[in-house]
């Protein structure tokens, strides 16, 4: 039966593995006897590297440096990770901290040579990983290494495969404090040169990663100035890397825009380029996965709220502004059909890229101003308005009621209120919800000047609404308009219209559909209490269809109902005042009492 070279019942001397030859000789031996005998790889750091790593921890740490650059690649991957554990103080094995100044620098002086020694892939990972380990360790410690970077400057001038790994290093760097600032002057030559054309597309890719990292990474204004040159070039390798099936990350464009929000100066000398390389990655959203055209446009989306200078300088980029929009009203017209849209609470079959853009128009719209924004519109608009498809008329509505929340100029308003109430009466009833909840929106959003001009096309148009008896959503939907714009406004804003309301309300009241029915009671509440007196001719009319309501639905399901209901007759009879609503109380009142009966039974 074989016998294991390396027992760990037996305590074995320092010497054993003071020479780094001796040790290479008991790792060769190691690696045999476990190919003879079966022994796994957990079974090999449990037998070898556990009992040296407790009783030597230094001498064995050290010694495993120097083999690790001159042995072969079985040697070097059974040292390797061990190695890495030993020396990396996120781990719990790191022994870093107990190495004395003369053991960590010929542990530092051995993996630099591995660095440019060491060809195997897997080896040259866990070095790659020792290297920002030990540099994490020495800046955090007030300690130097220059002779890494002085390396890592000459392997950036060798050959792709050099200069790959030389940037991945760093990349890595670059997230370990300030340890490359003052290596600044020197680094950014050196990361252009790694962008120029000459370069292969795997390198300016990697030069990429690094540089998009250092500019995160530095935290003062002056440092990222001195390399901020560098971000059309990074750009510009996105848009190249593209064109050859590289696609960036979710952290790439996440990085992208957090070092436009936090330091916007970077892109003001070279805002068109870089303008212009984000919106080719954003116009081709049907070939890219949704993180990577979502950060182009969330870059340019951020860009344009950096501030009031990048405001004008982007409100001057007419170009690219209608392209932004364009890009956005395109996504937000992919809406799939939903079945079961008439009768839902709300639109499920919108997708997160749809209220995503829905969202970007409103914000570009505020930071960039209605001077901007709504002439724009207004040039894409007629277009989407009159496509035979309701997804793109859709769009256009969804377009109009969040440019009106962010900063609506008042000479485009008639315009814009002409086009929504057009679409009121849109062959597809989703297409008139989303006017009439764009015209809500809009009214929220006027001066109080404006409002009664407002009311007197806004009114009409939704009492024609309210009589489409084929679509009860869209009925329902400009009933809750009507609630909304009467809300607390002066009586006589309501009184050229308030017979056609009130007739029309009735009607809907007396609907099969339950949130026509609670839209109708909502509208006809708001009504009543807004127009005061002027209201209390049509008590004789409204009170009897209230009541009637309330004997037909003493169901327990129906409490919301029950509940609005209650409400409206009691603001239409203090309207109507005490004589008026007098009896009508007292039976409103014994009809409550019945039902309570009921359900206490």
């Amino acid at each position: 039966m074989a016998t294991s070279p390396i027992d760990p019942q037996t305590a074995y001397p320092s010497t054993a593995i003071s020479d780094p030859s001796r040790l290479q000789s008991l790792l060769l031996n190691l690696i045999a006897f476990s190919s003879s005998s079966g022994v796994t790889e957990v079974d090999k750091e449990r037998i070898f590297f556990g009992f040296w790593y407790l009783h030597y921890p230094d001498l064995f740490c050290r010694n495993l440096a120097v083999v690790l650059r001159s042995s072969s690649h079985a040697v070097r991957s059974l040292v390797a990770p061990n190695l890495a554990r030993m020396v990396d103080r996120a781990d719990g094995s790191c022994v870093w901290d107990k190495l004395s100044d003369n053991d960590k620098k010929v542990v530092k002086i051995n993996l630099l040579i591995c660095v440019e020694l060491v060809d195997d892939g897997d080896v040259y990972e866990q070095v790659s990983r020792m290297v920002v380990a030990i540099a994490r360790s020495v800046l955090a410690d007030k300690e130097g290494w220059p002779d890494l970077f002085t390396l890592l400057m000459r392997r950036v001038k060798g050959d792709d495969r050099t200069r790959v790994r030389a940037l991945e290093i760093v990349g890595h760097l670059a997230s370990v404090g300030e340890c490359l600032v003052p290596h600044l002057d020197e680094l950014k030559p050196a990361l252009v040169r790694c962008f120029e054309e000459g370069s292969g597309l795997d390198v300016r890719i990697v030069a990429l990663n690094a540089s998009t990292q250092l500019l995160f990474f530095l935290r003062s204004h002056w440092d990222r100035d001195s390399v901020g040159g560098l971000l059309p070039l990074m750009v510009r390798t996105m848009v190249e890397g593209l064109c050859f099936g590289w696609e960036p990350s979710a952290v790439h464009m996440g990085w992208f825009v957090s070092l436009v929000r936090n330091d916007p100066r970077l892109s003001s000398k070279e805002l068109v380029s870089v303008l212009g390389a984000m919106m080719q990655i954003a116009v081709a959203t049907e070939f890219l996965e949704g993180p990577t055209w979502r950060g182009a446009i969330e870059f340019i989306v951020a860009l344009s709220e950096t501030g009031v200078e990048f405001a004008k300088v982007m409100g001057n980029l007419h170009g690219f502004i209608h392209e932004l929009l364009s890009i956005l009203m395109r996504t937000i017209s992919d809406v799939e059909d939903d079945p079961i849209w008439e009768s839902a609470d709300e639109d499920k079959a919108v997708s997160h890229d749809f209220r995503y853009c829905e969202n970007c128009i409103f914000r570009v719209s505020v930071s960039l101003g209605g001077n901007t924004i709504v002439p724009v519109a207004l040039e894409l608009l007629p277009a989407y308005l009159n496509s035979p498809d309701w997804k793109r008329r859709h769009a256009a509505i969804i377009c109009l009621s969040q440019v009106a929340q962010g900063q609506l100029m008042t000479n485009n308003l008639e315009k814009l209120l002409s086009m929504l109430l057009r679409s009121f009466c849109d062959p597809d009833p989703r297409v008139g919800c989303a006017a009439i909840n764009a015209v809500v929106i809009l009214f929220g959003y006027l001066e109080p000047d404006l409002k009664l001009p407002f009311h007197s096309l806004a009114l009409p148009a939704l009492v024609l609404a309210m009589a489409d008896a084929q679509n009860p959503r869209l009925q329902a939907s400009a009933a809750s308009a009507v609630c909304q714009i009467s809300n607390n406004v002066e009586q006589n804003a309501l009184r050229p219209h308030l017979d056609d309301l009130v007739d029309k309300l009735c009607v809907l009241l007396q609907n099969a559909k339950q949130m026509v029915r609670m839209g109708a009671l909502d509208a006809l509440t708001s009504v009543a209490d807004s127009s005061k007196a002027v209201f209390q001719k049509h008590y004789d009319s409204v009170m009897p269809v209230l009541k009637a309501i309330l004997v037909d639905a003493p169901e327990e399901s129906n409490d919301v109902l029950r509940a609005k209901l209650l409400g409206c007759i009691i603001t239409v009879g203090v309207v109507a005042g005490k004589e008026k609503f007098k009896d009508d109380s007292k039976q409103t009142l014994m009809l409550e009492l019945c039902v309570a009966l009921v359900f206490c039974s």
